[in-house]
């Protein structure tokens, strides 16, 4: 059935299937990707830099981020 309404869809299907197949697999790997950065984050690590920064530390939040994956 899905395959007798691709072909009678014509040439323009294909193109229509190559743009979806590219956007799926777009999606999925910008997923992974959020999903692998999400795990890696240190939340008190960047809560501890934007707070020497609002108190006038810079030096400190520097510090504090070289010692960070974020």
């Amino acid at each position: 059935m899905l395959l007798d309404l691709f072909i009678q869809g014509g040439p323009i299907m294909w193109p229509l299937l190559l743009t979806s197949l590219v956007a799926l697999t777009i999606v999925i790997e910008r997923s992974a990707f959020i999903v692998r950065e999400h795990r890696h984050r240190a939340p008190a690590t960047v809560s501890a830099m934007l707070e020497a920064v609002e108190h006038g530390e810079p030096d400190r939040a520097v510090t504090l981020g070289q010692n960070s994956s974020d």
